[in-house]
């Protein structure tokens, strides 16, 4: 269940930056297909290639017999209906192959509440197999949030401010995951893409001195990475944003997305 429920929106959100770095999955294949839409609301598939097909087949217009008089479609698949004689005899029974440009496509990653209760699992997770043994009781009393049940925003689930020390700037391109401790609870830090970053508050603490910080390379070698590094400190969970804070916020995500799409665009086979 979740797996299902809570996994796959987080999944989902993410598959076009694993799409367009490669990245390496645990099945051993680089990259992964996402659905996109064109400008006129019909949904396409992106292939880990790159590549975007059209449809298959598109019937403009048929005869009374219901057989086909006019269609565009990948040429195999005509091909086939051709030989089936699904196509009118109209002494004129041709097919016109050519090259089709691929349709430009949209497509959107969130950082919102659709996604906290996945950001909320990662943390819970990591601290569970790497830190310390969560009580049944204490995770049961989270476990709603991460199902969607009850909120994981401003709970457990926090957007931070610009801070480089929190999320320094890497590249290649990383996922980070850093346990904080503090006195009463613990603080744990969600760096996705090396561009997407979350705040996450667990309610117990930990018995650890210096904050603990996981690294998984996205490029490359995927070995990751476990280390102690220095107290980062003050850590503003209660940090409420204004206008210019957003602009600044919109700044350092783009600045890091924008040189995924740079490396997209020069990449062989993209």
């Amino acid at each position: 269940m979740l797996n299902d429920s809570t996994d796959e929106r987080g999944i989902e959100n993410f598959k076009s930056l694993t799409m367009f770095l490669g990245v390496k999955r645990q099945d051993g294949k680089e990259g992964t297909e996402f659905k996109a839409k064109t400008d006129e609301g019909e949904t396409l598939t992106v292939y880990p290639d790159g590549s975007v097909p059209g449809r298959n087949l598109n019937v403009t217009e048929r005869t009374g017999d219901n057989r086909i008089k006019k269609a565009t479609g990948r040429l195999v698949v005509l091909d086939s209906l051709q030989k089936d004689g699904a196509f009118a005899q109209s002494g004129t029974n041709y097919l016109l192959a050519y090259c089709e440009k691929a349709p430009e496509v949209n497509f959107e990653v969130v950082a919102d509440e659709s996604i906290a209760g996945f950001i909320l699992k990662i943390a819970l997770h990591f601290v569970a197999g790497f830190v310390t043994d969560v009580k049944a009781e204490v995770a049961n009393a989270i476990l709603p949030s991460i199902l969607g049940a009850q909120p994981a925003t401003s709970v457990y689930v926090s957007t931070p401010s610009c801070n480089e020390r929190l999320f320094p700037d890497r590249w290649p391109p990383t996922h980070e995951i850093t346990v904080h401790p503090t006195k009463d609870n613990t603080i744990v830090t969600v760096l996705l893409y090396n561009s997407y970053a979350y705040l996450v508050r667990l309610p117990f603490s930990v018995r650890i001195q210096q904050p603990l910080r996981y690294v998984q390379p996205l490029l490359g070698r995927p070995d990751p990475h476990l280390f102690e590094i220095k107290a980062v400190k003050p850590i503003e969970w209660e940090y409420k944003a204004i206008p210019s804070d957003v602009m600044q916020w919109s700044a350092w995500v783009h600045k890091r997305t924008d040189r995924i799409e740079g490396y997209c665009d020069v990449s062989p086979g993209n």
